[in-house]
């Protein structure tokens, strides 16, 4: 089974949830195992939001990286 997304553009983050979204250097598509932006709660301010980059996939900290894509 195949399962990628693409992730929303800086622009439509910026006019839905008015956070700026960094400079991030990630692929168009996400696939399993590969970064993603992905909109949080941020760690140094309470209340507000902020896009960080993460991973795409259920996949634990401890596996290795294969797994991601047979997640």
């Amino acid at each position: 089974m195949c399962a990628d997304y693409t992730p929303s553009r800086k622009e439509q983050i910026d006019d839905r949830f008015g956070v700026r979204s960094p400079q991030f250097d990630l692929p168009p598509e996400a696939w399993p195992g590969y970064m993603a932006p992905i909109l949080r709660g941020s760690h140094e301010a309470s209340g507000e939001l902020e896009i960080a980059p993460a991973m795409f996939g259920m996949v634990p900290h401890w596996a290795d990286m294969k797994l991601a894509r047979q997640t």
